[in-house]
């Protein structure tokens, strides 16, 4: 069975407001499009390792909050594809 872990990114939102501003000069430090930020951030499509890892430096993140910043799943978590 194919299914999405949805995640919740509104605290990586808020930092990225706290210290960018916007999406857009956040983007352009990791290195992306804004186009491309803002699937990630909206859930279609994935941050890879390598960005997550380099939102860590950026943002000093400890080890321990990595998690309520990348991987906080949403209330409604498991969204099984329309086909299954």
């Amino acid at each position: 069975m194919n299914c999405v872990i949805r995640h919740d990114y509104s605290k990586l939102r808020g930092k990225i407001r706290e210290v960018f501003h916007t999406e857009t000069r956040f983007a352009k430090e990791l290195g992306i499009s804004k186009v491309s930020l803002s699937a990630k951030l909206n859930g279609r499509l994935n941050f890879n390792l390598n960005e997550i890892s380099k939102m860590s430096l950026i943002f000093n993140l400890k080890e321990k909050e990595m998690f309520e910043y990348f991987f906080q799943r949403k209330p409604d978590n498991l969204v099984l594809p329309k086909d299954a």
